[in-house]
Order: structure tokens, then sequence, then C-alpha cells
């Protein structure tokens, strides 16, 4: 009312006319030391939403009941310490279905820290599909994306996409779209084509690419490497340079994860020649950019992940294929534009490019020279490889081949477990002094120590750059070497010897589970 006077030319009370601007600006002054407590008081409602949201019991102009069971779950559902597990198990403790008993801001709240976790494990799938559950049986509004969230995380009830998860799949979009008249986009449809083709259900598949055409929806970019893939799954090699020539054509632009999705398919193929000459193709792109640190550094902005970590791979993939999908139309607009931009996103190796090459020499080809010479290349690409996932898909190439392909010989079996306990024992080492420099706090990593320095040294020679190192064969039975002597990392023991390590064997066995 104050600032309306002033327009309006009021006198100040003395018979004075005020002037508007001058009135205004003061009134400005006057309020600012308000405002600062406003915003101030704002910041620690954000701070302490879950005080206001439980001591209120009010979000808006809506009251909702407060008991014990629901103070215990909102004040969890806001702290990002508690895992999902917690906060789940805190809501079955509300009365079924838990989703009433919430307002609609809580609600949302909920279904947003369940439809994005930081990991997606098959246990969180199950939980989000379980808050769908209830809201839909108490006919509460579900937001469309969390209905595609739902169809997402059905494909990610099991291990692998099975024929009923596509049709678990494919209820949910039928109730989505028939009972609560929520209609499909684009986005929704990539989701179930890709679980259609991973299922290997074709036919499906091909039904829901007809179902966008006639509802005259394009295909994301997203859906489209799905194609490709579609095509490897099929054993086409046909369809798959079509597909691919028709990604290029159409304006998308080319990065690391389309040319893993060509590889992958081409292996699934059989063509694994032209997936080589793919592999050669991006690692000379490597070199290229690694010699040349001017492009290196226009270039960082488009680099894809090399974290091991697959929730940080996933999100920097995300970023980038959003991205690139706005740029699309750009070939039609400015083509030059266009060719500099797919110049400067470099087609390089990343993390799924070596779990794919090397998963498919460990369950498929048993070719372990070409298991080493990925594993150097990844190296030259990583500052710290992925330790895990190189003894993973080793043991994995053990188990499948041993003594059956070449070079998965028991002595480099036992050679690689060696290591690999190395690994782990300097590894949990290091991650103890690193603590107790700063922390200042003793870590259990001692008995670590302890335990590496009783280890027979055999088993903590140093590293050579080959994977394995030669291992002395005992003697037989007899005394002599013989063909049925076997690997023994230890060698020749007297009694008493071998009681101690069989007492340190139970010792490794029992930090190993811990």
């Amino acid at each position: 009312r104050w600032i309306r006077r002033s327009h309006s030319g009021i006198d100040n009370g003395q018979g004075q006319e005020v002037n508007p601007g001058a009135r205004l600006a003061q009134t400005r002054r006057e309020l600012s030391p308000a405002r600062r407590i406003i915003a101030a008081a704002r910041k620690r409602a954000l701070r302490n939403s879950e005080y206001v949201l439980i001591h209120l019991g009010k979000v808006g102009q809506h009251e909702m009941p407060s008991f014990p069971a629901l103070e215990r779950f909102l004040e969890a559902l806001y702290d990002r310490g508690k895992s999902n597990q917690y906060v789940f198990r805190l809501y079955r403790e509300l009365p079924s279905p838990g989703v009433v008993h919430l307002s609609e801001w809580n609600r949302g709240q909920l279904l947003r820290r369940f439809a994005f976790p930081e990991d997606r494990r098959r246990a969180q799938a199950r939980r989000f599909l379980a808050l769908i559950d209830d809201m839909f049986n108490a006919n509460l509004p579900i937001p469309p994306e969390m209905w595609t969230s739902a169809i997402y995380f059905s494909a990610h009830i099991s291990q692998v996409v099975r024929k009923q998860d596509v049709a678990y799949s494919i209820g949910l979009w039928r109730r989505m779209e028939r009972v609560t008249g929520i209609g499909s986009d684009a986005a929704t449809f990539a989701i179930l084509f890709n679980m259609a083709v991973k299922a290997g259900q074709f036919t499906v598949a091909d039904r829901l690419m007809e179902e966008m055409s006639k509802r005259g929806i394009e295909l994301t970019r997203q859906t489209k490497i799905s194609t490709i893939f579609y095509y490897g799954v099929k054993g086409d090699v046909e369809g798959i340079l079509k597909a691919y020539d028709e990604f290029v054509s159409s304006g998308e632009i080319v990065d690391t994860t389309v040319l893993n999705c060509l590889l992958s398919a081409l292996l699934r193929a059989g063509e694994d020649d032209l997936a080589a000459d793919i592999y050669t193709q991006m690692m000379e792109r490597f070199k290229e950019l690694k010699a040349s640190p001017a492009k290196a550094a226009r270039a960082s902005q488009f680099f894809p992940s090399l974290a091991p970590e697959y929730g940080n791979y996933r999100e920097k993939t995300k970023r980038l294929n959003q991205l690139y999908s706005k740029v699309a139309e750009l070939r039609k607009v400015d083509p030059e534009q266009h060719r500099r931009l797919q110049e400067a996103v470099p087609a390089v190796p990343d993390t799924r490019t070596f779990q794919i090459l090397l998963s498919h020499c460990a369950y498929k080809t048993g070719d372990l020279n070409a298991f080493e010479s990925y594993v150097q290349d990844m190296k030259e690409v990583y500052q710290n490889p992925p330790q895990a996932l190189v003894y993973l898909l080793l043991f994995q190439g053990f188990a499948r081949h041993g003594q059956v392909g070449k070079g998965w010989t028991p002595q480099r079996l036992l050679d690689t477990w060696n290591r690999f306990r190395r690994v782990l024992l300097d590894s949990r080492v290091r991650l103890a002094k690193l603590v107790e420099a700063r922390l200042g706090k003793k870590h259990h990593g001692n008995r670590w120590e302890k335990m590496q320095r009783s280890t027979p040294d055999i088993m903590l020679s140093p590293v050579v750059d080959d994977i394995y190192t030669p291992l002395a064969m005992t003697r037989s039975r007899t005394g002599n070497p013989g063909k049925d002597a076997v690997p023994n990392p230890v060698g020749d023991r007297d009694e008493m010897q071998e009681a101690e390590e069989r007492s340190e064997k139970t010792q490794w066995e029992d930090t190993l589970a811990d």
C-alpha cells in the first residue's frame, strides 16, 4: 500500500508532494533488512526442510495427520545420509498403503528419491515398483515421468531382461494409457523397444516400431542406437550397416556410445574383423589427441567417462546424449558447423569399450593373447586402470576355457589368483595409511600388513609387464617330477611350516570374508 500511494503522488503528511521515484527508492531501502531476514529464513527452511514438514505438519495449505511412525519416516526421507533401504523399511511401518498418509509434496519427494537412486540395483527397482503399485491402488495421480521410470525399472527386476519382464512392462504401459489416460511419448517407446530387443522379443519390437510410425512419433537418438543393436542381436550384418548409415545421414553425432553399440552388434553377428578395424580407428584417434595437447584441450568437454563406476558413466553419457540430440537438425541448417562439431567429438575408447572387448574374449573366443593386448591398451588410456573389471573377466575366462582354450592353464590361474590377492592387500594397506594420515586414527589395516609379511614370497613377487608369472612345478608323489605334477606356489615345506601356512590360509579366508 505504501508503494501504491507513492506512485499516486500523495503528499508526505506535511503538505509536500513526494516524487514517486524517490519514494519508491526510499521504500526499497527501508524494506531491504526485511528482505534479507526473509531470504535467510528461506535458506534455513530449505536446510531443515524435514523440520518444517514434520513439526509444522503442513505443505502448502493442506495439513496431514502426524504420528510417531510418520515422523520417523519423514525425517529419514529428507536425510540424504540415509539409505533407500532404510527409508523404505520405515515406509513399510506406515499403515498400508503408506502413500495415503503423505501430503502431495511428500509423495512427490518420495517418488523422485526412489526413481533416481545412486545405484540401479534390482532391489531399487522392486522398491520403486512397490511404490507405484501403492499409488495406483490408492487411486492417487501418478506423473507421466514416474510411469516412464516404472516401465524402465520393470526391466531391472532380474539380472537379465526376460520375456516375462517385457510382458510386465507392456502391462504397465497399457495401464498408463488405458486406465489413467496418459499418452506415451518417444522416451516411453524407446525404453520398451530396448527391452524387447534385449529379451529377444523381435516381434514385439517390430510392433512397437509400427505403433510409433502410426502415431507419428519420431525416433529419438537412443531409439536409433537401439536399432543398430537390434540387428546385431538378430545377426543381420547388412541390417547393422544400414541402420548405422541411416543414423549418420539423419544428422546425428557419432560419438563413443554409438561406436560401442556398433562394436557390440558386430561382435554378436560374428563380424570380429570389422569390429577390430573399428576399435583400431578408435585407438588411433586417441593417440592423435594424446599427441596434440591443443586438440585434446578442445575435445576434453566431449570426452566420455573413463571412470570404472558405472553410475558416473551413465550420468555423463546421459548428459552428452541430451546435448547431441539438440544438434541433430544442425546439418540441414549449417552443414559446415555440423561437420566441425563432429570432428570435435572424440570417438575414443572408454570404460564400456574395453568391457565389450574383454567380455568377448573371456566368454566367447577364449583368445588370451587378444585379452592381454586389450589390457595393455587399457593401461595406455587409463591413468588408473579398473583392475576389478580385468580380474573378474579373467576368472570368467578361466571358468569357461580352463584346460581347453590355449593359454588358460592351471599355472596361470594360480598366479592370477595370487596377484589378485596382492592387489587386495596393497589396496587395503594404502587405504589404512590414508585414513591414518588424514584423520589421525588407527585403522585395522595393520593386520593386512602382518599378513602381507607372512604371505609366501612367491605370492608377493614383483609385478612384471606380463599378466602372468611362470610357477615352479612340484615333485610327484614318488619324489621326481612327473606328468601328474601340479603347480605349488609354496614348494616343499616341513610339517611345522605347513601347519603355519594352513593357519595363515584360514586367517586370509576370514579376512577376505570380512
